[in-house]
């Protein structure tokens, strides 16, 4: 693609499409330095993430991550995007979305500080390469940020055809004062069950937990992985031991947090057998819970609250500021936060004709279709 020159109302801006893995390797140097300068600074919109993403999954899908310069030919935002072909409603279609996918719990752009109408000249760049796409897909888009804020402004004068959806609501614990003041404003059911989950694994009973960092990082991969073998979601054929990819992908994901000095793991022993692990992620000063597991052999006893009753306490104290639970507002999160960090989902249609297609589907057949299912649901018909 061309390289697009925007006068905006107050910069030029260059915007040119990085399309190889070589020249992705090359904004190394750039990236987290941009991105710390950024409202984007989380650990799923480091170079180090996307570059561990696109090793796992770049084989079934274009790169087309976007730079965008100012006159100073500074680099001011770049757009991680990817092209792929799928089919959605039926039709297939050429998407340009993020670089992301069911493993990634949050994405957006970098823009530093200052970077105004960036997403414009994105959205201008791409819509001059028309050709290229026939749908926008913007999803797990923090709400609220910099880029959310000018994807709306982008999309406000009603002269792009686009649907907006809300998206998931992920809980997370601001983590200020003590552990104690935290526990005060809990009720007396949370802390009964605490006290009991507690006497349940004592050590006097023969449980300990075990603390994994960054050194530990194959043997806390192997205590998760056997743990995962023995949940209710690896009898369903999901969570990490749900396929091959996925064993191979959360071993991949691991070492990588490890080599960057991200990788915090406890496990919930009983002797010498692994019964519940909390997989978690250090970055800066936000603790990101990434994933809970425990054997459901010990389900009545509830060991995945206790391990995460322990990780949330053990934040306290630790230099962290927020404890981001991720993906859905679940109702086992719920216990231990009521905040909730709320995403926005974009589809933006080109003027190809499956681009008019999809945005008839997505703003006129599809939402009378769910009025309809609803309609029937509510007053029991259909049945």
């Amino acid at each position: 693609m061309p390289p697009l020159l925007r006068l905006t109302g107050r910069a030029v801006l260059n915007v040119r499409a990085v399309t190889s893995y070589g020249e992705f390797l090359k904004l190394e140097p750039v990236w987290n330095k941009l991105l710390a300068e950024s409202d984007s600074d989380i650990l799923f919109m480091t170079f180090e993430w996307f570059n561990h993403w696109w090793l796992m999954f770049g084989n079934d899908v274009e790169m087309l991550t976007l730079v965008v310069t100012n006159a100073d030919k500074d680099i001011i935002a770049i757009a991680p995007l990817i092209q792929k072909k799928v089919r959605h409603r039926g039709l297939p279609l050429k998407v340009v979305s993020f670089m992301a996918n069911y493993y990634s719990p949050r994405v957006g752009m970098i823009i530093a500080d200052g970077g105004y109408m960036v997403v414009e000249a994105v959205f201008e760049f791409l819509k001059r390469n028309r050709y290229r796409y026939d749908m926008l897909y913007l999803d797990m888009i923090e709400k609220g940020s910099m880029v959310d804020r000018q994807i709306k402004e982008g999309l406000s004068g009603g002269f792009v055809r686009h649907r907006e959806m809300e998206g998931e609501h992920s809980p997370y614990l601001n983590v200020d004062g003590t552990w104690d003041d935290y526990l005060k404003g809990k009720s007396k059911n949370f802390r009964r069950h605490m006290k009991r989950n507690a006497d349940d694994f004592s050590a006097d009973k023969g449980y300990a937990i075990v603390k994994y960092g960054c050194s530990d990082a194959k043997i806390a991969t192997q205590d998760i992985i056997s743990i995962s073998k023995r949940t209710w979601k690896n009898e369903n054929g999901s969570g990490i031991t749900g396929s091959p990819q996925s064993v191979n992908y959360y071993r991949s994901f691991i070492q990588m947090l490890a080599d960057n000095g991200w990788l915090q793991v406890n496990v919930l022993k009983h002797g010498d057998v692994p019964v519940a692990f909390a997989f978690n992620a250090k970055y800066k000063s936000i603790m990101y819970g990434l994933q809970t597991g425990y054997d459901s052999g010990y389900k009545a006893l509830s060991p995945g609250r206790f391990i995460m009753t322990y990780t949330i306490m053990c934040a306290f104290g630790a230099d962290v500021k927020e404890f981001d639970l991720l993906g859905k507002d679940e109702p086992y999160k719920l216990e231990f936060t009521s905040t909730r960090r709320g995403h926005s989902k974009y589809f933006i249609f080109n003027d190809t004709l499956l681009g008019g297609v999809m945005h008839a589907m997505e703003n006129m057949i599809v939402p009378k279709a769910k009025a309809i299912t609803s309609w029937a649901g509510a007053y029991g018909e259909g049945r």
